[in-house]
C-alpha cells in the first residue's frame, strides 16, 4: 500500500456537503463571522446564510 501524501494547502474537508464547526463561527454584535478552515467549508458558510437569512 502506497503512503498517503498530505498537502497543507488542501483542505481536508471536501465542498461535497455542508460542514462547520461552532468553533468557526464568531458572533460579534449583529455581526457573524465565518471561518472556512479543515473543519468547515464554503457550503457550511452558505447553508448558514441561508439559516440565518439576510439579517446577517
Amino acid at each position: 500500500m502506497a503512503p498517503v501524501t498530505f498537502n497543507e494547502y488542501q483542505f481536508a474537508v471536501k465542498e461535497l456537503e455542508p460542514a462547520f464547526d461552532a468553533a468557526n463561527v464568531l458572533r460579534l454584535g449583529k455581526d457573524i463571522f465565518y471561518l472556512v478552515s479543515d473543519s468547515g467549508n464554503k457550503y457550511g458558510a452558505k447553508w448558514l446564510q441561508t439559516f440565518l437569512g439576510n439579517e446577517y
